[in-house]
């Protein structure tokens, strides 16, 4: 083996893991907006899924919603054929999606 051979101080590996928490620290709080971000913007497009299939649903029917005749809810319309899927009724963030 060569006498000159360089072996890692304790100081540098230490150095690369504060970095490392240093990303992890600015990484993760904006990830997780990001996913928080984007499971708002599909609660968005359910709801407006659901707004278009009443649309539909009144202009194939020829009803307006009334007191008598209220708006079904989004799984009466899945179930009636006017939303297409599970995922059309189910808002990721929880709530309401009406």
């Amino acid at each position: 083996m060569s006498k000159n051979r360089r072996r890692l101080t304790l100081v540098e590996p230490a150095i690369v893991i504060a970095i490392l928490g240093l990303i992890a620290v600015v990484a993760i709080p904006r990830y997780q907006d990001m996913v928080t971000e984007a499971q708002y913007s599909t609660c968005a497009g359910v709801r407006a899924a659901i707004t278009e299939a009443e649309t539909i649903r009144e202009m194939r029917l020829h009803i307006h919603p009334t007191l008598s005749n209220p708006p079904l809810s989004p799984q009466e319309l899945k179930d009636q054929g006017f939303l297409a899927s599970d995922s059309s009724v189910v808002c990721p963030v929880g709530g309401t999606t009406q």
